[in-house]
């Protein structure tokens, strides 16, 4: 990723981890590029690049490493991430308790749909923390998708509704979210796309990653 000295302020930076954390490609990338340094300065405004900044007005306070194993261990703690992986918690535990999921499944899901980014919009029109279409979101009465509690809410009870319909199949769960129920009906399983396989993937590997996180704190 050639970019130094991107400066963002918070409204900005959730434009930007929908990039590097949530899985949208909004600009092209260099694969050589495996650092990105994520610095505060005094007025609070972020700033990501790919070299070390050597100013006292900046603090580190994440590195990210673009190519990093997806079997390292995770448990939330780094101050790039933690707050903004936990603003919503408390709707989480409602919405998990309310449609009997696992609260990390549903923090998963919202990650790699939207990097808890409540305005979040896909091309495809989906909208919100859970990303969901207007049909979908007609059907479980929400009036504003991005609300948090309304959106997690919904999202969740859809979730809960293709478990059980795919009888507590994850996989097959996952890919209807993404994909469609007839997508998945048609190819008895996960289609053969690979954004919708890269989904399924990511949404367990970070799902491990938060049980991780919720069994540290607790």
């Amino acid at each position: 990723m050639q970019f130094s000295l991107l400066t963002l302020t918070l409204p900005s930076l959730a434009l930007l981890s929908l990039t590097l954390f949530g899985g949208l490609i909004l600009f092209p990338y260099n694969a050589t590029a495996a650092t990105i340094y994520v610095y505060k300065d005094a007025k609070g405004s972020l700033t990501f690049t790919d070299s070390p900044i050597r100013k006292r007005d900046y603090k580190l306070i994440s590195t990210q490493y673009k190519n990093s194993s997806p079997q390292n261990k995770w448990n939330g703690t780094k101050p790039s991430t933690k707050n903004i992986t936990s603003q919503y918690d408390h709707y989480i535990s409602v919405a998990a308790n309310s449609h009997s999921l696992d609260p990390s499944l549903i923090k998963a899901v919202i990650h790699t749909e939207s990097y808890f980014n409540t305005h979040a919009r896909s091309t495809a029109g989906a909208l919100g923390l859970m990303q969901l279409m207007p049909a979908t979101a007609g059907i479980y009465d929400v009036n504003d998708p991005y609300n948090p509690k309304q959106n997690i809410l919904a999202g969740s009870e859809h979730l809960s509704l293709l478990l059980r319909k795919y009888n507590g199949d994850l996989d097959f769960a996952l890919a209807a979210y993404n994909a469609g129920e007839g997508t998945v009906n048609r190819y008895n399983g996960i289609p053969p796309y690979k954004e919708t396989r890269d989904y399924v993937a990511k949404v367990k590997r970070l799902h491990q990653r938060y049980k991780l996180d919720l069994s540290a704190i607790r």
